[in-house]
């Protein structure tokens, strides 16, 4: 399989030393069990995620959201970097998708979920890392998923992943296929470098736990 695949939310980018706090807790849970959508793309040295499940019953139904972006600075002997995070339920009417097609559209406006804030930095001439953590922005998210025959993916089983201060553990089943994507994520367009996919989850389970 090519490099540009997986574009899970729950997969995010694994390139930050995690700060715990006293005990790790669990700050979502969702159980997934319907069609997804995501994308991930890159530009030099900023980045950028956004995944959407749909979950419950055809008689009480929900749709999570969860995204990450962020940019970076390196140096020699150090790097920084900022960006956001998020996670929450959204209406379910904000994530489309259209029939046998799998094609997909999500237009949603993040303010009624929770994000954070975030900047981190490591010098390496003193062996440090800081990390800070606030309340995040809200914005639109607007994205449109082409379905394509370039790759597909089937996973069962149990995954987890770190970014931040913050565990991502997936369990249960997982399907998709690639997709062109078109789109912004709060006013930005997506970069060029891009991975999409749209498929389905089938009795899944979504945890984000606090380290």
């Amino acid at each position: 399989m090519k490099k540009t695949a997986l574009a899970v939310a729950v997969s995010a980018l694994s390139i930050v030393p995690v700060i715990a706090s006293a005990a790790p807790t669990e700050v979502s849970h969702f159980s997934a069990n319907g069609d997804y959508a995501g994308v991930s793309w890159h530009d030099g040295d900023s980045y950028a995620s956004v995944s959407v499940y749909q979950g419950g019953t055809p008689q009480s139904s929900s749709t999570f959201l969860s995204f990450y972006s962020g940019s970076c600075t390196y140096t020699d002997m150090s790097w920084s970097c900022t960006g956001t995070s998020g996670w929450g339920q959204i209406p379910n009417g904000d994530f489309v998708v259209h029939g046998n097609s799998g094609n997909a559209d999500l237009v949603t406006d993040t303010s009624g979920i929770y994000a954070i804030s975030y900047s981190y930095s490591c010098d390496w001439t003193v062996g440090t890392c800081t990390f800070d953590e606030s309340q995040g922005p809200s914005g639109l998210i607007s994205l449109s998923w082409t379905k394509s025959s370039e790759y597909k993916f089937t996973n069962e089983g149990r995954s987890e992943s770190d970014y931040l201060n913050y565990r991502y553990v997936t369990h249960g089943q997982f399907s998709y296929t690639s997709a062109s994507v078109e789109g912004d994520m709060f006013g930005q367009p997506i970069s060029a470098v891009t991975s999409g996919s749209v498929g389905a989850s089938r009795n899944m389970t979504l945890s984000i736990i606090h380290n």
